[in-house]
């Protein structure tokens, strides 16, 4: 029983991981695409 919530923790954290790094990669893909596009709007 130990071992199996121990799994399930190991689980959860690597999963939350995951989440925490999507989230931050998606704010910064988002920002750097808008810094991109930006500019190209205000010529236009």
């Amino acid at each position: 029983m130990q071992n199996r919530k121990y799994i399930v923790f190991k689980c959860w954290r690597f999963i939350h991981c995951i989440k925490y790094v999507y989230d931050v990669f998606y704010d910064s893909a988002f920002i750097f695409i808008y810094n991109i596009a930006k500019p190209k709007y205000i010529d236009i």
